[in-house]
């Protein structure tokens, strides 16, 4: 019989393993968009600094950032590397569909800190996009 203490200390290790592939993978993220060493270590860490309260949550940091041929600086706050890693470092929105006949234009509505509007024209340069943000 496998007793409490065994049970309770794999399913530590567990949530502990997962938490170091989710960290692992924000660093990879920011290790892959940044062009500088600065900008690598503030955007491989941010999730740690952001979690652990290492940083505050209004402070507005620039990262030097690359996504194909397209270079610029990026300005987000710490909570904002949830939204990077999932526009930049998993691209949910560029459909395979789109690859093969290019769009004529691109409306972005709701363009936040423009993510999505980045990826789209690292993707599609020659492509005229629009974008709209509500909230100033």
């Amino acid at each position: 019989m496998v007793s409490a203490w065994l049970i309770y200390f794999s399913l530590v290790t567990v949530r502990l393993l997962r938490k170091w592939k989710i960290l692992w993978a924000y660093a990879r993220t920011g290790i892959q968009l940044g062009t500088d060493l600065p900008s690598k270590w503030l955007l491989a860490s941010l999730l740690l600094r952001y979690k652990w309260r290492l940083t505050r949550k209004e402070k507005i940091y620039r990262a030097r950032i690359q996504i194909g041929l397209l270079r610029c600086v990026l300005h987000l706050r710490a909570a904002d590397i949830f939204l990077v890693h999932e526009v930049l470092g998993q691209s949910p929105y560029i459909h395979p569909g789109m690859l093969g006949k290019l769009p004529r234009c691109i409306i972005d509505l709701g363009a936040h800190i423009d993510l999505a509007t980045l990826r789209f024209k690292a993707a599609f340069p020659e492509v005229e996009i629009h974008c709209y943000e509500p909230d100033p």
